[in-house]
């Protein structure tokens, strides 16, 4: 990321600033908050499509792993053409990744939304250097301190309020009401960028950027190879980046795998004890919570046979509960 000029936020009050500030801020949250509502509940999500194991981690992963490539390529190309479009269209199409989440109906509509996500999603590395442009340097531990602490809160109440919308009565409930949840606030966040947010860039000071990026290559490519090799030749922002990714490489191990681990290790035996004790009311249960609408939940008469209303192509693998059979326990 390149420096702004000095003066490029001084062209604005304080009052513009001040706002710039909260909108770019509440970008940063709900970037967050939408990955801590929908990372929790993913996995039962993936499963209930038949995904494998390896295909739930590749799920997890995707949303990262775009973060990692789109990052650095929108944090170069706000350089050359701005903060403010970069950041307006990247909070656009993170709502329009939550509605595709929303109406996901299958495994590959949710590996597109969470990848498109990702990609928008990656807006970070932009926000933050909008927050530099508009803050003078004595203030900027301060302002920077706020944008760390959002990113804790945001994985704070992220997952609850996941838990509380994705146990909401059909059709609201799972990933509809998710999806649509995390949209609109994006719509909202879109709204206030786009009326709110100015640029902080002068004409000049991206034609010096583009210039300085055109003399060191690699300006259209994702992962800016030149880049990293300039940063890790830095002794002490190499050990920052080191320590920086293996805590983030555990972190992100934990969110992606715990939900599977819980199904796997708690709910799939629990589940299981209760169609041993009771074959006719784990049927009952099964239609109540896999129903889509008032019909398909109305009580069976539990004698086992076929249950209308219930996807059979919409089974849990082996390795999360779907070998299991009455007849053999």
């Amino acid at each position: 990321m390149t420096d702004s000029p000095k003066d490029s936020s001084l062209r604005f009050d304080d009052a513009h600033l001040a706002m710039a500030k909260r909108v770019v801020l509440l970008t940063v949250f709900l970037d967050i908050l939408g990955f801590g509502i929908i990372i929790p509940q993913l996995a039962i999500y993936a499963a209930q499509y038949s995904a494998t194991p390896e295909q739930i981690g590749l799920l997890a992963a995707s949303y990262s792993a775009m973060q990692f490539l789109f990052a650095p390529f929108w944090g170069r190309l706000s350089d050359r053409i701005g903060r403010r479009p970069i950041l307006v269209w990247s909070i656009f199409g993170t709502a329009l990744g939550y509605v595709l989440f929303a109406y996901a109906g299958s495994l590959w509509m949710l590996f597109a939304s969470r990848i498109l996500d990702g990609i928008t999603g990656a807006n970070i590395s932009t926000a933050q250097a909008y927050l530099s442009d508009v803050t003078e340097e004595k203030d900027r531990a301060k302002t920077f301190g706020i944008f760390g602490a959002i990113f804790g809160i945001g994985f704070a109440i992220g997952p609850l309020i996941g838990g509380v919308l994705a146990n909401l009565p059909a059709p609201w409930g799972g990933n509809f009401g998710l999806g649509w949840f995390t949209a609109i606030l994006s719509f909202i966040n879109w709204g206030l960028a786009y009326a709110r947010l100015p640029e902080t860039l002068t004409r000049e000071a991206q034609a010096a950027n583009a210039k300085r990026q055109h003399e060191q290559g690699g300006q259209f490519s994702l992962i800016n190879v030149a880049g990293f090799k300039r940063a890790f030749a830095i002794p002490v922002l190499r050990r920052v980046l080191i320590t920086s990714f293996i805590g983030t490489l555990a972190f992100a191990t934990l969110q992606g795998t715990y939900t599977t681990f819980i199904l796997c290790q708690y709910a799939r035996p629990k589940a299981q004890a209760q169609i041993k004790a009771d074959p006719a009311a784990a049927i009952v249960a099964a239609k109540r919570l896999m129903s889509t609408n008032e019909k398909s939940s109305a009580p069976t008469t539990g004698e086992g046979g076929p249950i209308e209303g219930l996807d059979d192509d919409r089974t849990f693998t082996a390795g999360l509960g779907g070998d299991f059979r009455l007849d053999r326990h």
